[in-house]
């Protein structure tokens, strides 16, 4: 029994000798890893200082860009409402230019109407020279309301040049915009690499606690040993004692050997097995391996076909960047072509026009001949022939124009190009996968090898990796609850991060929509532009020339007009029947359609035929329109008419025998002007719509024919009872 016991303590001692030296060394790797830990652990947290920092001033800067887009914004948008207010202003400008433009006409064409009396010798008076001179003084402040328009011009211009730099800001715009974004990437890769870095701290400050527990049981442990090991040393004291029961130890530790014995084959097979398991692990890494060089081979073999269908594709690109280009040069020449045809088309309709006008008026004149003259045959043939080439000039055009289209047709292919572009960057992102396919093999083949290095040199560390894997699993649920409360903090940084880019989402909207803004009110100036250069151009055709150049020819049409009354207008005032002449009333021909519309200014315009000329009373009335101030002279002025038909007027004093219609003021007069080609004369009415005294009197006057201007006549026929007045 006594021997029994003393070989249970030595193997006891034994054991323990064998636990306090492990115990040790894993006490002293413990220390080492406990410092190693809390270097680790002040790198992490002066990490985790410095990325919060950043966070700061980034998150700061961000505010302060975010603040600056915003103040660029306001000012832009002040900047768009200045610019519509002179848009506006510019659109009034305008239309009180057509006005100007308007008078212009009628001035032009009372000119000519003038110069035509002139030219025949109808109206030589001293009174119409000075009207002359007075409308070419008025022809003259015309022109110095165009140079207005010139200023109109450039205003214009400039506003063009701030609707290029407002374009230029808005790019500025997009680029900080783009840098915004760029710069939260930027923000976002830093907080998932200081979320990172706060999840490795984080387990490695429970690694370092489990370490201190760990430590703290070690040293409990120690202690209990060393306690253990005097006890033990107390025993062996006694048991030297015993030499003698140590000999029947030794048999014991034959058998003990024995059992050793057995042990050490039990272990050669665990080791037999675990390097079949290894065979078999390499096996499947070679396996991997093969797996990986079949998957290399076969993205070598697409990388190559990628470039071979890249090179062909530049190929293409290049014939079908020529093929554009050529057919861009094709374009341009055919578009000068088009030009040139339509300009060719504008002047040959141009000319049908007036050769209908020319073949209607033969033909009248050709009716009138005929009972005087014999037809002319050749003039007809060649009238004939000249419509001929030109339907023949107008068919060839309208073959130009089909070829044209023809062209279009073909300049539709080079959407096979767009086609051919879309397959070349669908073939670059099939190559990019392939080669990040690559790379991930790559990656995965060393993990394997040095997978394969460790296994055959450390198969003792795997035992050991488990063991640790087994405590960490049972610290897991400790980190998942720390990693928890963790996450509850930063899901406040992410509603943060939303509500930025929530914020830049709304600045972006912003941003197109001031670019839509700048959009349209370019195309508004553009407009107004090509108003500006139209008016120009059409007042230069209509400005007058002092060296008796020709005006251009306007339509001459008869209209009705209802009158103001006569105590508006200027005294001694005559009914001078001019033929074929038109009445004008703010600016524009007034029909009998207009005459009723327009019934709200019966009482502020005026149109009479007064002694000096037409051209004064439609300035008086173009004046009266726009200053809404009557000049009044005299009040009891009549309307005087000559019996026989020609209107005189000796100073202020009616001769005896000439018919006097007496008008009350404040009631109108109608006027009414109707020719007749047929019989080349020309009715003038003038009626009084009262009920008290209708009184209403026509003209009629001969219209001159083509030849030698004859003698105006000139018969007014009385409709009413009409009292002379000696």
């Amino acid at each position: 029994m006594v021997v029994d016991e003393q070989q249970r303590l030595t193997e006891q001692l034994k054991q323990q000798t064998a636990k306090f030296q492990e115990l040790s060394v894993t006490a002293s790797q413990a220390q080492e890893e406990l410092s190693s830990a809390n270097a680790r652990l002040q790198e992490e947290e002066q990490k985790v200082f410095r990325l919060e920092a950043e966070l700061h001033d980034h998150s700061g800067r961000f505010h302060q860009e975010q603040e600056t887009m915003t103040a660029k914004l306001t000012s832009e948008d002040a900047q768009n409402r200045q610019l519509r207010h002179k848009l506006s202003t510019l659109s009034r400008q305008l239309d009180d230019l057509e006005e100007t433009n308007k008078t212009l006409r009628r001035a032009e064409e009372e000119l000519q109407e003038l110069r035509d009396k002139i030219s025949r010798g109808e109206c030589g008076n001293s009174s119409l020279m000075s009207e002359l001179e007075e409308l070419r003084k008025r022809v003259l402040e015309m022109e110095g309301k165009d140079e207005e328009l010139i200023r109109m011009e450039d205003h214009c211009r400039d506003l063009n040049k701030k609707l290029e730099k407002e374009a230029t800001q808005s790019r500025s715009l997009k680029a900080e915009v783009d840098k915004l974004n760029h710069r939260i990437m930027d923000l976002e890769k830093l907080e998932d690499a200081f979320s990172k870095s706060k999840l490795e701290c984080n387990s490695l400050k429970s690694n370092l606690e489990k370490e201190r527990t760990v430590s703290q049981v070690l040293t409990s442990e120690l202690e209990v040993l060393k306690v253990r090991v005097k006890e033990l040393e107390d025993a062996e004291s006694q048991l030297g004692k015993t030499e003698l029961t140590l000999k029947e130890d030794l048999t014991k530790l034959k058998t003990l050997t024995v059992m050793l014995v057995d042990e050490r084959k039990a272990m050669a097979e665990k080791l037999k097995l675990m390097e079949t398991k290894v065979h078999n692990s390499t096996g499947k890494l070679q396996a991997e391996q093969d797996k990986v060089t079949s998957v290399t081979e076969k993205l070598i073999d697409e990388s190559k076909k990628a470039l071979r269908s890249k090179a062909e594709l530049q190929d293409k690109m290049c014939g079908a960047t020529k093929e554009r280009d050529d057919l861009k040069a094709k374009l341009s020449a055919e578009e000068e072509k088009s030009n040139d045809l339509e300009s060719t088309i504008n002047m040959m309709k141009k000319r049908l026009q007036s050769l209908e006008n020319i073949e209607r008026e033969y033909v009248r004149s050709r009716a009138k001949e005929d009972h005087t003259k014999p037809p002319t045959a050749n003039r007809f043939q060649q009238e004939e022939n000249k419509v001929k080439d030109l339907t023949q000039e107008v068919e060839r055009l309208r073959h130009k124009v089909k070829d044209m289209k023809v062209v279009e047709g073909d300049l539709l292919k080079t959407e096979e190009f767009e086609s051919l572009e879309k397959r070349f960057n669908s073939e670059q992102e099939k190559g990019k996968t392939l080669m990040e396919e690559l790379e991930i093999s790559r990656s995965e083949l060393s993990k394997y090898q040095l997978a394969e290095k460790k296994e055959c040199n450390q198969e003792h560390v795997l035992y050991k990796r488990l063991k640790d894997e087994e405590a960490k699993s049972s610290h897991l649920t400790r980190e998942v609850a720390a990693l928890k409360e963790k996450i509850h903090e930063y899901m406040g940084t992410e509603d943060s991060i939303c509500r930025m880019k929530t914020d830049h989402s709304t600045l972006q909207r912003k941003l197109t929509q001031q670019e839509v803004r700048n959009k349209e009110l370019a195309r508004e100036m553009e407009t107004l532009n090509r108003e500006l250069e139209r008016y120009r151009r059409f007042s230069k055709s209509l400005r007058p020339g002092m060296n008796g150049r020709r005006f251009s020819d306007l339509h001459v049409a008869t209209k009705e007009v209802q009158t103001e009354p006569q105590d508006l207008m200027s005294p001694n005032c005559t009914m001078t029947m001019a033929p074929l002449e038109r009445a004008v009333v703010n600016g524009k021909l007034y029909d009998e359609s207009e005459a009723e519309e327009n019934a709200n200014y019966s009482n502020e315009l005026q149109l009479t035929k007064c002694s000096p000329s037409l051209l004064n009373n439609v300035n008086n009335l173009n004046n009266l329109r726009r200053a809404r101030v009557p000049f009044v002279k005299n009040k009891d002025a009549s309307l005087q008419v000559n019996s026989k038909g020609q209107p005189r007027q000796n100073g202020n004093h009616v001769q005896p025998g000439d018919v006097v219609l007496t008008h009350s003021p404040g009631q109108p007069l109608h006027i009414k002007v109707t020719p007749d080609h047929g019989h080349n004369t020309a009715t003038l009415e003038i009626t009084s719509p009262t009920t008290e005294n209708t009184q209403s009197f026509t003209s009629t006057a001969v219209i001159p024919t083509s030849g030698g201007p004859p003698k105006q006549r000139i018969t007014i026929i009385q409709n009413a009872s009409i009292s002379p007045e000696r």
